[in-house]
């Protein structure tokens, strides 16, 4: 009981480290040392761009933007209705990932072979799902976002979303 206590403890001050601010201004080397290997990396047209996807699921998404000097000028949180918003109808897939890395998991609807891509976030203690649906092209037609379903008892197999 007591191991798993302290496995426990470790894991959670692991991931409060992870999700610490860093300096800005520090060289893309320096954060990729820190926080290790990315979920994605970018380019951007002002210089590249490092995704991290933490927490059970991707419900966290740190996104990290450098310059073309290689210095960082942005570190924010990806997984928020406000960015959310940036999603709109049009964009190809590799854009909505450059802005919220991947999804979740993704889907295929046998009827139209549209695809729909979930990311999972929490706001305030609700937990959320966002939506993106791409058709045959991989573009965006369609966004949604809706209340997670885990306030009920779920079937087998069946997600949160």
């Amino acid at each position: 009981m007591k191991i798993w206590g302290f496995a426990f403890i470790c894991g959670a001050l692991f991931g409060c480290q992870s999700m610490s601010p860093l300096q800005m201004g520090i060289t893309f080397d320096v954060a990729r040392t820190t926080l290790g290997e990315p979920t994605q990396s970018h380019t951007t047209a002002n210089g590249p761009r490092l995704i991290y996807s933490f927490a059970p699921g991707g419900a966290s998404v740190r996104v990290l933007d450098f310059d073309k000097q290689g210095r960082m000028v942005r570190d924010y949180e990806a997984m928020h209705i406000a960015v959310f918003s940036r999603i709109k109808v049009g964009l190809q897939k590799w854009e909505v990932e450059r802005e919220l890395g991947p999804a979740f998991w993704y889907s295929r609807y046998r009827i139209s072979s549209n695809t729909s891509g979930v990311y999972r976030f929490n706001e305030g203690s609700a937990k959320r799902c966002f939506y993106v649906e791409y058709d045959s092209a991989d573009r965006v037609v369609a966004t949604a976002a809706a209340y997670a379903a885990s306030a009920r008892d779920l079937l087998p197999g069946e997600r949160e979303c």
